[in-house]
């Protein structure tokens, strides 16, 4: 390749003497040979490296910025998610365990109690007529059990 002068190899790399002077401080940048000019080969070389290593270093500090403002989403996250929780906008596991355990209790103990309320009146009905009695309880029981506000708590001795 031919040997350029400075002004020559910064017009043909679209850059300000300026901007080949700042260059040509760098350690690795080509030396001007013994007539002062530049080897264009060898700085058109050297600036297609350096554009090489700006690329890798703007994607990584792309990369960087993504995960900075990934970690930033996250920590708006956790703390939405600790004000929510504050304000009992969630419930615990353990809370619904406990209230499901409750609603379950009270259904058996409704549903457990139709024998022994039943009994006395289908003792002379036949078959066809204690099952209408025995039907009707359950209805009963079930409408009873869906109207239910299930704050009061059951009784431990079965009866709702």
């Amino acid at each position: 390749m031919p040997l350029v002068t400075p002004g020559e190899i910064a017009k043909r790399l679209g850059v300000t003497r300026q901007a080949l002077s700042q260059w040509s401080h760098a350690a690795d940048f080509p030396k001007r040979k013994p007539s002062g000019k530049y080897d264009v080969a060898e700085v058109v070389g050297w600036r297609t490296k350096q554009n090489q290593i700006d690329q890798r270093s703007h994607r990584f500090s792309e990369g960087k910025a993504a995960l900075q403002l990934k970690h930033l989403q996250l920590k708006c996250d956790h703390v939405q998610f600790e004000l929510d929780k504050d304000k009992r906008r969630f419930v615990s596991i353990a809370e619904v365990r406990s209230e499901l355990t409750r609603c379950i209790m009270a259904c058996k103990s409704r549903l457990l109690s139709i024998p022994g309320k039943v009994a006395p009146m289908i003792g002379g009905l036949n078959a066809a007529d204690a099952e209408k009695v025995l039907r009707q309880e359950v209805h009963n029981a079930l409408k009873e059990l869906s109207e239910n506000d299930w704050k009061e708590e059951t009784e431990v001795t079965g009866q709702a």
